[in-house]
C-alpha cells in the first residue's frame, strides 16, 4: 500500500541519517558541506 511505502521510506531515511551521524559526527546534521571528516 501507499502508506506502507511511506513508512518504509521514512524508516530508511532515519537509518541513513543515523548512519551518517555515527560515521561523520555532528557535521552531518548541518549538511556535510564543510565537513572535515576523514
Amino acid at each position: 500500500t501507499t502508506n506502507n511505502l511511506t513508512v518504509r521510506l521514512h524508516r530508511a531515511r532515519q537509518a541513513l541519517r543515523k548512519s551518517l551521524e555515527d560515521s561523520c559526527g555532528i557535521c552531518s546534521k548541518h549538511g556535510c558541506l564543510n565537513c572535515t571528516c576523514e
